[in-house]
């Protein structure tokens, strides 16, 4: 049994040993449940995750399932297939709206590819208010952008961003480090998704004012085959505390699903 609002908000008129006798009939979960029912949401936990899904060849049914067993929020997906010949002309984006039952999406093509359109993706319990692409210099390689979101989650909003950089330069790599920070530094209360494509952590440390859930102190692998720490989570550490981290290791992609709780100060 947990402690309801009602219950919650009778303890408010209490004197202090009636308050400790009636606490006492309730286990702490019990009751640190209850306070978070009534909390705004902008002070409640969110569990934010970064996901490269490589969407034309693995069971949308079976990550649906993930995200939603997972109780993630909002997710950055990289990797999202719209119309392609590989994917069976499917829209996976409203493919996985649908078997998770989150209404909420943003698409950011990056490139046509196979007969449809390629790019990053997010995905959110809560209403997306606006959302843009940025287009990221990719040199010669294949095109790169920073998708944005603006997302409602009752008196305050989010600024949830997704990414996924470049691979085969790491030159081209750090130019789009630079303009993703500068670009990042105009928002203050952002969140960060994505694949940086790179197993140096360090290279992230010139990001000022930038934390990670995945550091270079305590790397997690996301990129099982080649045992990399490539996904992760950036955000401006004046704005959150994040707390658990995790990665989902039958994440049915060729990456593990990396997600964390977070909370808006």
């Amino acid at each position: 049994y947990v402690v309801s609002i009602f219950d919650t908000n009778k303890l408010i008129t209490l004197n202090k040993n009636e308050k400790i006798k009636f606490l006492q009939k309730y286990s702490q979960e019990d009751i640190r449940l209850a306070f978070e029912k009534i909390k705004p949401e902008y002070e409640k936990d969110r569990l934010l995750e970064a996901f490269k899904i490589e969407s034309a060849k693995y069971d949308m049914s079976k990550i649906a399932k993930n995200i939603v067993d997972n109780g993630i929020d909002i997710v950055g997906l990289q990797e999202v297939d719209r119309g392609t010949v590989r994917s069976g002309g499917r829209d996976i984006l409203s493919e996985l709206s649908a078997k998770t039952g989150y209404s909420h999406y943003a698409f950011f093509k990056t490139i046509d590819f196979d007969g449809g359109e390629y790019g990053t993706a997010v995905l959110s319990r809560y209403p997306i208010l606006a959302s843009e692409k940025i287009v990221l210099d990719s040199g010669n390689s294949e095109k790169r952008a920073l998708g944005f979101t603006q997302i409602d989650v009752g008196e305050r909003k989010i600024s949830f961003f997704v990414t996924h950089l470049t691979f085969d330069s790491a030159e081209i790599r750090k130019a789009q480090l630079s303009e993703v920070a500068r670009l990042l530094c105009e928002r203050g209360d952002f969140v960060l998704a994505g694949d940086f494509n790179t197993g140096d952590l360090g290279a992230l440390d010139s990001l000022a004012g930038v934390s990670r859930i995945n550091k270079r102190e305590y790397p997690t692998v996301t990129f099982p085959s080649d045992e990399l720490s490539i996904d992760n989570i950036l955000y401006c550490e004046k704005s959150w505390n994040f707390g658990k981290i995790n990665v989902v290791t039958d994440s049915y992609s060729d990456h593990y699903m990396i997600w964390a709780e977070a909370r808006m100060i």
